[in-house]
């Protein structure tokens, strides 16, 4: 009887009973245990049996988020181009109906933006003489701080000036409603601080 204890190593027990020819010679029993080693061979378990399991991974989600994000408009591009639409009538430096609304919406982002200095200008069209028209451009800007500082816009953000009509666009040939745009006044952001300084406070 042999048992294998792995697929190398194993036991054997044989058991013998002699029985002499001569019946007068003793009989016995013979019983032997041995240790056997197999070298080489073939692995005698069972080979593992392989098996595929397939398994149902969860497929993760990919949500797209749509982010809004807000772009504000710089405050000076706002400003400058609601100053294109405050004019004035010819020879006059009072603020129409529809400019005092324009400065009503100018004079809330200037409030947003303390710290700022701007500058405003005043000019006029080509109608009068030179010395007249520094004046009444001069009358122009100044009108337009007034009310700014008037609608709660610090008065040291603000300095202004008068040019007359040193920048005009068109002839005084042209009509009246034509020569409207050269009656206006503009705003510009100061950003150095070398040159605010140099500017006066106001000119009378």
């Amino acid at each position: 009887m042999n048992a294998w204890l792995n697929n190398s190593l194993g036991l054997g027990l044989q058991g013998e009973y002699l029985t002499p020819f001569n019946k007068k010679a003793p009989r016995f029993a013979q019983i032997t245990l041995r240790v056997m080693w197999r070298i080489g061979g073939h692995d005698k378990r069972p080979a593992p049996v392989v098996r595929y399991v397939e398994v149902d991974r969860p497929v993760e989600r990919i949500v797209e988020r749509i982010v809004e994000k807000e772009v504000r408009v710089p405050a000076e591009r706002n400003i400058c181009e609601m100053f294109d639409n405050v004019n004035f009538e010819f020879d006059k430096y009072v603020l129409t109906a529809e400019s005092e609304t324009i400065l009503d919406k100018a004079a809330d982002i200037l409030k947003e933006n303390i710290g700022s200095r701007f500058l405003i200008t005043g000019y006029t069209d080509a109608r009068g003489t030179d010395a007249y028209n520094m004046q009444l451009s001069r009358n122009r800007a100044k009108a337009v701080v007034d009310a700014l500082v008037k609608r709660g816009v610090p008065a040291d953000m603000l300095k202004w000036r008068g040019v007359g009509k040193r920048a005009v666009s068109v002839p005084a040939s042209e009509s009246v409603n034509v020569r409207l745009g050269d009656r206006k006044v503009t705003i510009e952001r100061i950003t150095k601080s070398e040159y605010w300084n140099k500017l006066p406070d106001r000119q009378d």
